[in-house]
């Protein structure tokens, strides 16, 4: 028969259903010498090993039987973890198995603990994490062994999105200078600005501006008042507000 046991699995041991006479255990085949305790089973390394037994009965003894034992790895898991995520985006941790499947994996995030079961999803962590913070992965169990995890951390940097608030003139009167300045909740925000204005009804100009204000003089082709539009974009790095 053959009995599947886990890597540095300690205190193994083999039960047999005999009501008479004495199980004798032998570390080979063709060992004479027996004992009446099981011999020891190594799981330290992985692979299948042999043990016999026989069963003896008033100095009558049967044959010996050949009992294989596999020692199989304990299930493993390495992780791909995007460094950062813009907030409101999905965190997609991908996950490599090493095992026999199926696989199901207790993990931890924002102090919520959650388990993921292979049976009936991919092999994909997809979480909404509101700050910078980290996942942890607590167990992971496979169709035989189980390995529980010290400290697995997949860390990740959630970049949070800018607010942008305008402050200028809403009318300048032809040939002004008007002056945009952008008040941001985040120091290290940039923007970018945009002319949306019919270039055709004022002169072209030089936009002059700095991460925090616009400045731009306004000279009207037209002797009638002009809408003219700014777009401005705030960015915390790559991600936009």
């Amino acid at each position: 028969s053959l009995l599947n046991i886990c890597q540095n699995q300690s205190n193994v041991q083999i039960k047999t259903n005999n009501n008479i006479g004495t199980i004798k255990w032998y570390n080979q085949q063709f060992d004479s010498v027996s004992t009446s305790t099981q011999p020891i089973i190594n799981t330290s390394s992985v692979g299948i090993q042999y043990l016999w037994a026989s069963n003896e009965i008033n100095n009558c003894e049967s044959d010996k039987r050949q009992i294989q034992l596999n020692t199989l790895p304990n299930p493993n898991l390495t992780a791909i973890t995007p460094d950062m995520i813009c907030y409101g985006d999905t965190l997609q941790i991908k996950l490599n198995f090493e095992g026999t499947p199926n696989f199901t994996l207790v993990y931890e995030n924002e102090g919520i603990r959650n388990t993921l079961n292979t049976k009936i999803e991919d092999n994909n962590i997809y979480l909404l994490p509101n700050n910078d913070n980290n996942v942890k992965f607590i167990s992971l169990t496979d169709s035989y062994c189980v390995t529980n995890y010290l400290n697995y951390l997949q860390s990740y940097i959630v970049k949070q999105l800018p607010t942008v608030r305008v402050i200028a003139q809403d009318t300048i009167c032809n040939n002004q200078s008007i002056t945009l300045n952008v008040q941001t909740n985040i120091n290290t925000a940039y923007f970018t600005w945009a002319n949306d204005n019919n270039l055709l009804l004022t002169k072209p100009q030089t936009l002059s501006y700095t991460t925090a204000q616009l400045i731009q003089n306004i000279t009207n082709l037209t002797s009638e008042p002009q809408k003219l539009n700014y777009t401005i974009k705030g960015y915390n790095g790559g991600c936009l507000g």
